[in-house]
């Protein structure tokens, strides 16, 4: 019997620590294969920790790669049950630089941690094409401090591991950085198949991740016994939960039935089905809110906070069976090179086997007006959008952020009438008329209604 967690995740080697992007998702408990990372000499992580900071390229039998050149993506299944990554059709003469090849973010803490040093990045692939084997390549692509160039390997018909080492520079600006892939150096088809990616660097200290889910499945688990927190107003019982890792720093959550809806920061919506379950719950994708958060037009270090800000939900109606998501998002208007804050909302429903299931269009409810030119923001700005919800039977209220406009000397838009930034809007949710409730603010974060129907807020 093998333990699920023996094959990813940070571990310490000789005083170094390896960040391990594992593809796969599957337990191995009962399985008679040889795990096919026992031959490549990937180390084995600590038995024990919590991990935030592992990052999959599968999660629940999807990629979580991206691409903006390009390219084919699959995932397959090894011998032993481990998911891995299909790439081919990834145009040759795609640049080391940005966003290389077919993708994975590297964000947040990870980054921050992989920054300013000499890193070593490990991939574990074989060729997946069925003639000969063929070359593939791999970059490590930084926002603001260069990139590794493409590092170039022969693959096999068998799993190999495969080494190049790196220096990241010093970045004060944390934006994102990515792992690229090229399927064929000589651009002829070939297919390259991706059984596990780990990075690492001498020092650095990072948690191993938790047992890998079931196949197919993302999992949500209480983290330990419930937390009381006492605060100068209420005593507060907090769960933790662990929520499938889809590279979120932002997002929101709403409580339905017995449950919670999950918003990811780049719009997927999981439903977690029971906060009372001790053991693991599982945890399902619902849909997608459509927003563009990643175009062309934007600046690196705009693009990086367009995102998913608030989320509310209004309960279903006696008789009426179907609840009313709402999730507020920075929007992008290309032909105009602008963004905007808008709010988008869908049905949702539970069907006769308790599966919540979307039962209405994603629809824009709202959008502040004017677009924002993008040449008129700076890094951070969207930082400052607001997004907060709160619903009120058939009003709906929203922050909407100044974006720092009044930085540098800008105006102070919160406290002018033709802008939609820095106000709190009132959405009559049967007209559809949006209204100024209040003016003048930068950034409100914090959004109820007391027993009394006051409106609060704080920023």
């Amino acid at each position: 019997m093998h333990d699920p967690r023996r094959f990813g995740g940070p571990i310490r080697v000789d005083g170094r620590i390896l960040l391990v992007l594992l593809l796969t998702l599957v337990a191995l408990a009962g399985c008679d294969h040889a795990n096919e990372l026992e031959s490549l000499s990937f180390p084995e992580p600590p038995r024990r920790g919590v991990a935030d900071l592992w990052i999959p390229l599968v999660d629940g039998g999807a990629p979580m790669t991206e691409t903006r050149v390009g390219g084919d993506v699959a995932v397959g299944r090894t011998a032993s049950g481990l998911d891995t990554l299909r790439i081919r059709n990834v145009p040759s003469d795609t640049p080391s630089t940005g966003r290389p090849g077919v993708f994975v973010s590297i964000e947040g803490k990870e980054e921050e941690l992989l920054n300013d040093g000499r890193i070593t990045v490990h991939v574990a692939a074989r060729s997946a094409t069925a003639s000969s084997g063929h070359a593939f390549a791999v970059a490590y692509s930084t926002n603001s401090a260069g990139n590794s160039g493409w590092r170039a390997f022969e693959l096999s018909d068998a799993f190999q591991r495969f080494s190049f080492e790196f220096t990241v520079r010093r970045q004060t600006t944390f934006s994102g950085d990515y792992l690229g892939f090229l399927s064929d150096v000589a651009g002829e088809g070939g297919e390259v198949e991706i059984l596990a990616v780990a990075i690492d660097k001498a020092g650095l200290v990072i948690e191993p991740p938790p047992a890998l889910a079931a196949p197919g499945a993302a999992t949500a688990k209480p983290e330990g016994p419930v937390t009381r927190v006492l605060t100068a107003f209420h005593d507060v019982e907090v769960k933790h939960l662990r929520l499938p890792r889809v590279h979120s720093k932002r997002g929101g959550i709403a409580q339905l039935g017995d449950g919670i809806v999950y918003v990811a920061q780049k719009g997927k919506v999981f439903f977690v089905p029971s906060l009372r379950t001790e053991g693991a719950a599982a945890t399902y994708e619902v849909g997608v809110v459509p927003f563009d958060h990643a175009n062309p037009v934007l600046d690196k270090f705009i693009e990086a906070h367009v995102s998913v800000l608030g989320v509310g939900l209004k309960p279903a109606r006696e008789g009426e069976g179907n609840a009313t998501l709402f999730v507020s998002h920075i929007g992008v208007d290309p032909a105009g090179r602008c963004v905007f804050v808008e709010l988008h909302h869908a049905g949702l429903g539970f069907d006769a086997t308790g599966t919540v299931r979307q039962t209405r269009d994603w629809e824009a409810l709202y959008r502040s007006a004017p677009c924002v030119p993008i040449d008129d923001l700076r890094p951070g700005s969207l930082l400052q959008g607001g997004g907060r919800i709160v619903v009120d039977g058939d009003q709906i209220f929203l922050t909407v952020g100044d974006f720092a406009m009044d930085v540098g000397g800008g105006p102070a838009v919160g406290q002018l009438p033709e802008y939609g930034n820095g106000k709190i809007v009132r959405i009559d949710l049967v007209t559809g008329e949006a209204t100024f409730h209040t003016t003048g603010h930068r950034n409100a974060q914090g959004l109820t209604l007391d027993g009394e129907g006051r409106l609060w807020s704080t920023e």
